[in-house]
């Protein structure tokens, strides 16, 4: 007998079946999407400006009621341009923050000391429109205290009345939006145990040499996708460290990366048979460019981290000097890879319909094209610094990444049809349980021969045996008569 994998429910699906579950994943997404653009805002902002008097200006002004639920606080600055061309100047900002828990405190100015009269410089760009750049002045990344208290002196390199007045920006996360990301968080969370549970008790009598690469590489998926939901995430709120900052930072990246060389495998790996796809030749060249990107993204992130802490005045957009060299090799490695993918979906293409894997590759194309593209657009968007007051990214994100795992997972689940497709791509064979098999028929063969030559041999010289007896006896009754 063949030893034979149980067909998925993706290769034995016909019209109705894909009709029903690419509804139900368009439902999920949408629905997803109804809930991120009906959410709160992420950022609440106090917006205050201030009168620019011969290059210089004085902000003073506290923001009570603060708490761990707001996460974090930016303060911005932003120069309004009276000339009617474009102006390069360079600012000045002296800062003193100030904090503390009690509200008399406050007012009685006995507060604790964040930042003492730190002074940076800030190179401004005007336009002729009156817009200017926007800095960012005071990063907060832990909100330890409920008030907090800024004195900013500014002062411009030049006399001129360039600037009229000066916008300070307080920025800090919405209450609302962190119990809705904490709610829709675990309820992903939720979602995806059932998921692993069902998924687990589906395959528990199908040995895991078995599986077909989709469903190996689904199994370690549907593991990180826990961790991309992050059950975790309360601790970055409550604890007010970098150690849940860092992990989360991991979890992401980790996901990331295997979505990326889960495409590249299945794409690539479809157009070859079990046996040619050796660790060295085929995994390993894949796991360079995810590893350099591992390093990148988490390198990235620790140095932005680590200079944050260390200056709440730090800000990404002055060292640009010290990421630009590391960016660009960065992005001609994505590149390459971007065109590797490329390559092997057109070569899949051609070689799937002649391996019989036509109906399982066309169903993995669709399906991920679309999550591809927002992961591109997602990892691209990570270049650029900004605030994006809408819940509407979040649940975009977390609701695209889990609609596709957790329903290419049911996908891949074996089938309990009884009508599977024998043309080859519903199935993989065993090569070498068949060439035992093969090996026993022909032994069986032989065998069964040499029983029937035995068989014949003995029944001849049994006839010969009762010819001779025969003509003995006849001899016998002859000589009697005589």
């Amino acid at each position: 007998m063949q030893s034979e994998e149980n067909p998925m429910k993706v290769s034995t699906w016909g019209k109705k079946q894909f009709s029903i579950f690419f509804t139900c994943w368009l439902g999920f997404v949408i629905f997803g999407l109804i809930c991120g653009g009906i959410g709160p805002d992420v950022y609440e902002k106090r917006e205050m400006d201030f009168e620019f008097n011969n290059g210089t200006a004085v902000f003073d002004f506290g923001i009570k009621s603060l708490n761990r639920l707001n996460q974090f606080l930016y303060i911005d600055v932003f120069f309004l341009n009276d000339l009617d061309s474009g102006v390069e100047a360079t600012a000045e900002f002296e800062i003193t923050l100030t904090a503390t828990n009690d509200r008399s405190k406050y007012e009685d100015g006995l507060n604790y000391p964040l930042l003492s009269s730190t002074t940076h410089k800030r190179t401004i760009e005007c336009d002729a429109e009156q817009n200017c750049t926007t800095h960012t002045v005071v990063y907060e990344p832990f909100l330890h205290y409920k008030n907090y208290h800024v004195q900013m002196n500014v002062i411009s390199d030049t006399s001129n009345d360039y600037f009229s007045k000066l916008y300070v920006n307080f920025f800090f996360v919405n209450k609302s939006m962190s119990i809705f990301e904490l709610f829709f968080r675990y309820a992903f969370v939720i979602l995806n145990c059932i998921v692993i549970a069902y998924y687990a008790y589906q395959v528990k009598n199908v040995p895991f040499s078995s599986f077909t690469i989709e469903q190996k590489l689904m199994t370690y998926c549907l593991l990180l996708l826990l961790l991309f939901n992050n059950p975790l995430y309360p601790l970055r709120i409550l604890s007010g460290g970098d150690f849940p900052v860092v992990m989360d930072a991991l979890f992401v990246t980790f996901f990331f990366i295997f979505i990326l060389g889960f495409w590249l495998v299945i794409i690539d790996g479809l157009r070859y048979k079990k046996h040619e796809r050796r660790f060295w030749k085929f995994y390993f060249p894949k796991m360079i460019p995810l590893a350099f990107f591992f390093i990148s993204f988490l390198t990235v992130f620790i140095w932005n981290q680590v200079h944050e802490m260390d200056d709440p005045q730090y800000e990404t957009i002055n060292d640009v000097g010290g990421f630009l060299a590391f960016r660009i090799v960065m992005l001609i490695v994505f590149v390459l890879f971007l065109l590797w993918i490329l390559y092997a979906t057109i070569q899949a293409f051609q070689t799937v319909k002649q391996l019989g894997h036509k109906q399982r590759f066309y169903f993995f194309f669709f399906l991920s094209f679309f999550t591809f593209i927002f992961t591109i657009v997602a990892i691209s968007g990570n270049f650029i610094s900004s605030l994006r007051n809408t819940s509407l990214e979040f649940m975009a994100t977390f609701t695209i990444y889990n609609a596709y795992v957790l329903f290419y997972a049911y996908a891949l689940l074996p089938s309990n049809s009884k009508h599977a497709d024998t043309s080859g791509h519903t199935k993989f064979i065993d090569e070498e349980s068949d060439l035992e098999n093969n090996l026993d028929d022909d032994s069986n063969n032989e065998e069964q021969l040499e029983l029937s030559e035995k068989s014949e041999s003995g029944s001849q010289s049994q006839s010969q045996s009762q010819s001779q007896s025969q003509s003995q006896s006849e001899e016998k009754s002859n000589s009697g008569s005589d």
